[in-house]
């Protein structure tokens, strides 16, 4: 299509998916998401994934352990998708 620029919905997919990775790894270690957010005013990133973060949070609520082992799955599936999809931070142009 004319107008688009390549490389824009994998960036912006990559950064979605980056925040709910970083809120899965979170939340499975423990970490208050107040925390998290304290953590993440240290760091200037290019992009705003704190939406995310708060929606794993509230969606996940307290610890079972079947929460758990659903929370370890699917942020397996997202760093798997995160390595393909960025590398370091930068998505792939091609």
């Amino acid at each position: 299509m004319a107008g688009r620029k390549v490389g824009i919905e994998s960036k912006r997919l990559g950064r979605l998916l980056f925040g709910y990775a970083l809120g899965l790894d979170r939340w499975l270690q423990d970490i208050p998401v107040q925390w998290l957010l304290l953590d993440l005013g240290h760091i200037d990133p290019d992009f705003d994934f704190k939406s995310e973060i708060l929606r794993v949070y509230a969606y996940l609520g307290d610890k079972t352990p079947v929460k758990e082992w659903f929370a370890d799955c699917l942020w397996y599936t997202l760093v798997l998708v995160l390595a393909n999809l960025y590398d370091w931070g930068h998505a792939t142009e091609n």
